[in-house]
């Protein structure tokens, strides 16, 4: 993917001469963008600095430098400099006529070309707000996969957990049931006097704990995992940037695509609503289920051990 870039740059003359050089130079390229200030002495000596952006990601990326050349008749040469420590300094040459400039130069590890129209600061200030623009536009282009990403999982989760709280009620039932039977076990136990009877119930007793226990594990593991989901932290930051996205701040201007950050951001709260709804649906049984296994697992623990020191 090609990056977009601005290429800026200004010349400003400070002696009479044959093409008047003095103004702002700037237009848009493929991959970054320059702008540049050129002073003209009274010798015909042009100075200056120049300005570098361009988009890296979801960044605006900064390079600039000094110009130092000569212009005769419209025909200028020079080196620039750039101002990062240890660059290289690039040799100039092109042309003016006061409407147009062209300069290009290269060295061993660098080289310029540059062929910019005579624009206004005005210009320039709408050119570089574009290219803020454009990184509006990367954003809006990733939030809009991420939303469509997360939406998905959700969708997912819905489908997955449409079960899941008619399951946690049937193993509340089954904690219940445990105890009724093995309370009934207990009974069988205490009037049936055979050892390898009440051994035998002892061991079924001690085995529908463990399954009990084995539920109570398998519901914990759950419980974990709904807990750390990244799917709700994901879904809370999308909101959250989506909101800060399109909120007026002075470091934040308002894009000119307000109406689709909207859009896109609304997409996403219905399926998000049921997914919490969801949440807490299934939250809340399992609270209920927790009062369950505290009520019934005791039980069932005293009932194994007295089982065994019945058969004892």
């Amino acid at each position: 993917m090609k990056k977009s870039f601005l290429l800026l740059a200004t010349a400003t003359l400070l002696c009479g001469c044959k093409h008047d050089l003095t103004g702002t130079y700037s237009g848009f390229g493929n991959d970054g963008s320059l702008f540049s200030v050129v002073i003209v002495d009274s010798n015909g000596k042009l100075q200056g600095r120049y300005q570098h952006l361009w988009i890296d990601q979801q960044n605006i990326k900064e390079d600039d430098g000094l110009i130092d050349a000569t212009e005769d008749n419209g025909q200028i040469i020079g080196t620039l400099k750039p101002a990062a420590f240890l660059s290289q300094t690039i040799p100039l040459s092109g042309s003016s006529d006061g409407t147009k400039l062209s300069l290009s130069g290269q060295a061993s590890m660098s080289s310029i070309t540059l062929d910019l129209p005579k624009t206004s600061e005005k210009e320039l200030n709408t050119q570089k707000k574009e290219l803020k623009n454009r990184i509006r536009n990367i954003e809006l282009n990733n939030y809009i996969n991420k939303v469509m990403e997360i939406t998905k999982k959700e969708s997912n989760f819905l489908d997955y957990t449409k079960n899941v709280v008619s399951k946690i009620s049937s193993v509340e039932k089954f904690w219940s049931d445990t105890t009724h039977l093995m309370n009934e076990q207990t009974q069988q136990q205490i009037s049936i006097k055979n050892p390898d009877y009440r051994l035998s119930l002892a061991s079924k007793m001690q085995a529908e704990n463990f399954a009990s226990e084995k539920e109570r594990r398998d519901m914990n593991n759950f419980k974990s995992a709904l807990s750390t989901s990244a799917i709700q932290r994901s879904a809370i930051d999308l909101a959250q940037g989506c909101h800060q996205a399109h909120t007026d701040t002075p470091n934040n201007p308002v894009p000119t695509d307000r109406k689709t950050w909207n859009d896109v951001c609304l997409s996403m709260y219905p399926i998000f609503q049921k997914y919490m709804e969801r949440i807490d649906e299934i939250n809340k049984s399992l609270d209920a289920a927790q009062t369950v296994w505290d009520s019934e697992h005791p039980k069932q623990v005293q009932m194994s051990q007295d089982a065994f020191n019945l058969y004892r």
